[in-house]
């Protein structure tokens, strides 16, 4: 007999043994993974947006708009870490629940980003940093 992963990690059961993810992994793996990368990306885009606060190039209202469209991605931030703190049936309906609104949020958020700088951005080009643009010290 040699020893099982699945033993030690309990990532599949009589249930779920005919489940894969990517069709090599077992579920519960992909699941968690596609959680860890859920809260990976709230977390870069909270402090990318709130960063752009600081931009003088950028209206202000641009920023807190984009921190609005954000939200529904932090619930679902929020349901992700409900399932990591207890696996039970309802966490996981919430994961299902929180990648509904993960897209939501990004798909409202890229339509907001065409909005602002196809029609509402008067400067030719888009200055991400800090520095004095006039005296050519900008960094990125």
């Amino acid at each position: 007999m040699e020893p099982c992963c699945c033993c030690e990690c309990v990532c599949s059961n009589e249930f779920t043994k005919d489940s894969s993810c990517c069709g090599c992994f077992p579920i519960k793996c992909g699941v968690v993974a596609v959680g860890v990368f859920t809260l990976l990306i709230t977390v870069i885009f909270f402090v990318w947006y709130f960063f752009l606060f600081l931009n003088e190039y950028i209206h202000w209202w641009y920023v807190l708009v984009c921190l609005f469209l954000l939200a529904p991605l932090l619930v679902g931030a929020s349901f992700v870490v409900s399932f990591f703190a207890m696996d039970t049936n309802t966490t996981r309906t919430m994961m299902y629940t929180s990648q509904i609104l993960a897209l939501v949020s990004i798909f409202l958020l890229a339509c907001w980003n065409l909005i602002y700088f196809v029609w509402l951005y008067k400067k030719d080009k888009f200055y991400a940093g800090m520095g004095d643009i006039p005296s050519n010290v900008y960094t990125s």
